[in-house]
């Protein structure tokens, strides 16, 4: 009985994170190893390695829809080596490869989803199955988008406006995906205006676009409520809204799918008792949930090398970018 050779592929990092925006990123680094395990001496021709970046979104009228956005594919042996006979060992192809930085990063929501997948495949002959082995390359990105002040977000022109606002503060509005988030309150303001209640909602809007429908989803992530009492005039209180039991996605904006997250803050008083929506006493703070793979994410980045260490004289071709800005799904 003859033995099937066994592939596998081992990456250095299961998460590659980009430095800034999709316009002023340096790129992405995937690098690891092809691994081939070899029982008995076996013919291989070739080692082909492929990588195929999609976009899936859902629609009413057609269904699913796929875009590919990059594809490229390039092979692990040289022409020395190819067509022959390798002994029975375990060998290893060491590729580093150079993704553009205009490339969206990896989101699978319930309606659409961006993924990345190398697959290595070991070509053998005629009379012989080909084998091979495919992962999902994580694609991260650690560039924020651009809040607005604070000052600019009170949902009316009312008078009272501006010191309610300024009874609630955000250290920061970048927290890391799954952590508490830090609010600062100054009672005093809210006491002055006769506020007995606040309510902080932190929120979570999903937008699905292509050509021929858009979709859009709010919900809400979790609740807060804040009883204000006479004997807290005096005081400032640091606020921690712990988030560990609830189910966090991180911030994304791409082309085609864009994940935003906002704090819903509601003032209730004697005058303005609690309404279903927006009452004229709220406010929208938008922040952003960085990936949970950011916490180490400023380690200094692995030198890129434009070269296979595997075979001699390999070489790393040129990427072919398909859509450096995507152009519009159509079915």
């Amino acid at each position: 009985m003859f033995s099937v050779p066994v592939v596998d592929i081992i990456f250095d990092q299961e998460v590659v994170i980009a430095r800034g925006s999709a316009s002023e990123s340096q790129g992405y680094f995937v690098e690891g190893v092809v691994d081939l395990k070899l029982q008995e001496p076996t013919k291989v021709n070739d080692i082909v390695l492929k990588l195929v970046g999609t976009i899936s979104l859902f629609t009413a009228t057609k269904g699913w829809l796929h875009k590919t956005i990059v594809k490229q594919k390039w092979s692990l042996m040289d022409r020395s080596s190819g067509g022959k006979a390798l002994a029975a060992d375990t060998y290893q192809y060491r590729f580093n490869v150079f993704l553009p930085g205009s490339l969206p990063e990896s989101v699978i929501l319930e309606l659409g989803e961006i993924n990345y997948r190398l697959t290595a495949q070991v070509k053998r002959p005629a009379f012989a199955r080909d084998v091979s082995a495919s992962r999902l390359v994580t694609l991260r990105r650690d560039s924020l988008l651009y809040l607005e002040p604070q000052e600019t977000l009170f949902a009316n022109d009312q008078e009272i406006k501006l010191p309610i606002q300024d009874s609630i503060r955000l250290p920061t509005r970048t927290v890391l995906q799954g952590d508490s988030i830090p609010l600062q309150i100054l009672f005093c303001h809210l006491i002055g205006h006769q506020i007995e209640k606040v309510s902080i909602s932190i929120m979570e809007h999903v937008r699905y676009q292509s050509n021929i429908s858009a979709y859009q989803t709010t919900k809400q992530i979790a609740k807060f409520k804040l009883d204000i009492q006479l004997e807290d005039l005096s005081q400032e209180k640091l606020l921690m809204l712990d988030l560990s039991s609830c189910e966090v996605r991180f911030s994304c904006n791409t082309s085609f799918i864009q994940v935003e997250h906002y704090l819903q803050v509601e003032f209730s008083s004697c005058e303005c008792p609690d309404t279903d929506d927006l009452g004229p006493m709220a406010m929208r703070i938008p922040i952003w949930f960085a990936p949970k793979e950011l916490q180490t994410a400023y380690d200094e980045l692995p030198p890129y090398s434009g070269q296979l260490s595997g075979p001699e004289n390999g070489s790393l071709p040129s990427y072919e970018l398909i859509a450096q800005i995507p152009s519009p799904i159509v079915a």
